[in-house]
């Protein structure tokens, strides 16, 4: 089947789904942008590309109303206390709009050229420790900006983490990563919310145990591998029980500390310092 074919098809389930002809939107102004092509679908609504003639993208998601679940705009007041933070796919604008008698909601945020973490860990063979590493460090940034802000995200998972593709205009670049869709598990939604820290952790073992094999690690990656499971991600992160004896808990600041703090217990191990230390202890 030819990709138009299965385009058209992906049209009339559309207009099933959520009576409109998505095909009809395709050059079509929304909130300043003009759409120029559909991106993807789901459960809620659909989500098309657009552009303005400056060179602006955006991401433009039409959602009925009848599809809209309790408490859906509180999306919309997390995104306005995240404005600014790089590690959060932003909120540009959004309004009410009838579409062929259809009731909708137009919200339009940053485009992300990318993919979500379940389809780049399909995609790519050789996951590193180090990107876990990056991914637990740059979640944990967004934690510490909803702390400071009151907020939670409550759905974390892998589809709702974005890695952007890599920009050809820059250099020496590094996975970026972007985490989306703060909508679900508010408290007065229909979900209830899950714990960001105990999401965060499941999703960093499950890479390290399922995309990342032992045995073809350098030492000092087996080692941070090993750290992350044994002790970081089971105990650290998973911990909510917040005690004066201990200030790492619930506590982003000092999570990415103790997390950068592993490669350098490697470094320690590996010292002739410590291989003196070593041989004292043998002797005695």
């Amino acid at each position: 089947m030819s990709l138009e074919k299965k385009l058209e098809q992906k049209f009339e389930q559309i207009k099933a789904q959520f009576g409109f002809d998505a095909k009809k939107l395709i050059g079509r102004e929304m909130c300043g942008y003009e759409i120029d092509r559909y991106v993807g679908h789901g459960k809620m609504g659909v989500v098309f590309h657009a552009k303005k003639n400056v060179g602006f993208e955006a991401a433009v998601k039409i959602m009925p109303n009848s599809k809209l679940l309790p408490g859906w705009d509180a999306e919309l007041k997390k995104l306005g206390k995240l404005e600014g933070i790089s590690q959060v796919v932003q909120y540009k604008d959004h309004k009410a709009e009838l579409i062929e008698n259809t009731p909708t909601v137009i919200i339009l945020y940053e485009f992300v050229h990318g993919t979500d973490l379940n389809d780049y860990l399909e995609k790519c063979p050789n996951i590193t420790v180090g990107f876990v590493e990056l991914l637990i460090s740059e979640v944990l940034n967004v934690f510490q900006a909803m702390k400071v802000e009151g907020i939670t995200h409550g759905d974390l998972h892998a589809g709702n983490i974005m890695i952007a593709d890599e920009d050809s205009r820059l250099i020496n670049q590094k996975p970026r990563i972007k985490v989306a869709d703060f909508g679900i598990g508010t408290p007065d939604a229909t979900k209830k919310p899950k714990d960001d820290y105990k999401s965060l952790a499941s999703i960093c073992s499950n890479i390290l145990v399922k995309h990342i094999d032992p045995a073809n690690l350098s030492g000092e990656d087996r080692f941070v591998r090993e750290k992350l499971l044994n002790d970081f991600l089971k105990k650290e992160l998973r911990e909510d029980i917040v005690t004066l004896a201990d200030d790492s808990i619930r506590n982003p600041i000092r999570l990415v500390e103790d997390l950068n703090s592993i490669r350098t217990q490697y470094a320690q191990l590996d010292s002739p310092s410590s291989e003196q230390e070593l041989v004292h202890l043998s002797i005695i």
